[in-house]
């Protein structure tokens, strides 16, 4: 049921060579998407009670900056790209960030989007979210800095959401949003 789509298709993460022979042992596979459900089950058991869309987006964002190392390397292994290098491995790029936040958001109910694009500086991947106040975008992977600029903050954090107006101030382009 669970293994289907991208989050667990065996071409980006599994057992085998992921660019000419997907992995055919379903049990490996099982196994692998074990693993990647057990991550996911604990994030969202530790979740505090009583908490709003928009504060729960703001726990799995700390979660994952503080679980994930973004790998700065020229050469990227496939499990970078999707949810399972994220939260298994700890390491990933922006795509691995957003597939992550993805996952965490659709689990616990909340209307979520993976969203790529570019950025002035690169290709690039995000979340758009659905909070109490309405529709707002999540860089989680800009989040996970270990310097505060000062244009990121909003005036007590670093700023997590970001509005229309802010993305556009940016220099984000969405291509997609799904």
């Amino acid at each position: 049921g669970k293994i289907r789509g991208t989050e667990y298709s065996s071409c980006y993460f599994m057992p085998g060579n992921w660019m000419d022979e997907p992995c055919d042992d379903m049990d490996a596979v099982r196994n692998e998407v074990a693993v990647c459900d057990a991550i996911v089950e604990r994030i969202l058991k530790k979740m505090p009670d009583g908490m709003t869309n928009a504060e729960k987006c703001c726990y799995f964002a700390f979660v994952l900056s503080a679980g994930i190392q973004y790998d700065n390397s020229e050469d990227y292994p496939k499990y970078d790209y999707q949810a399972y290098g994220a939260l298994v491995n700890g390491i990933a790029v922006c795509s691995g960030y957003a597939q992550a936040f993805y996952r965490l958001c659709r689990e616990a109910g909340i209307a979520c989007w993976y969203c790529r694009g570019t950025t002035p500086t690169d290709r690039h991947a995000w979340n758009m979210i659905e909070t109490e106040s309405g529709f707002v975008y999540i860089d989680v992977t800009w989040y996970d800095t270990d310097k505060l600029e000062h244009h990121y903050l909003d005036g007590k954090e670093q700023y997590l959401f970001m509005t229309q107006e802010d993305f556009e101030y940016y220099g984000y382009v969405q291509e997609s949003c799904q």
